[in-house]
């Protein structure tokens, strides 16, 4: 099952993949899974182009519902710890960076 919607009151639209297209959004949600799993390992710095690569997996048509669902979980959890390390990062001091004195001419 890939969406689900209301097409009037009381009547529901289910939209669900066979064949090739459900082996297909199996592979794309096993994909989104290790992409996930890669993203709670990476370090902070790296973390949003992580996010930004789940936000496109997650955005496919193919993905079964119940799965996105439990991705955009995980991507809220990825987000906020992202702008948790933003946060400390802005509060840090900046380091010191060495700059030569300006030659004077006697």
């Amino acid at each position: 099952m890939v969406s689900e919607e209301g097409v009037s009151k009381g009547v529901r639209r289910i939209v669900a993949l066979a064949g090739k297209m459900a082996e297909s959004a199996r592979q794309i949600e096993r994909q989104a899974a290790d992409q996930i799993e890669l993203a709670r390992n990476a370090d902070e710095s790296d973390l949003l182009a992580k996010i930004a690569a789940l936000q496109k997996i997650i955005s496919s048509d193919h993905l079964p519902l119940r799965s996105r669902r439990q991705l955009q979980s995980s991507l809220i959890e990825l987000q906020n710890r992202h702008k948790a390390w933003e946060k400390t990062a802005e509060t840090r001091p900046k380091p010191l960076t060495w700059m030569p004195a300006p030659s004077r001419k006697i």
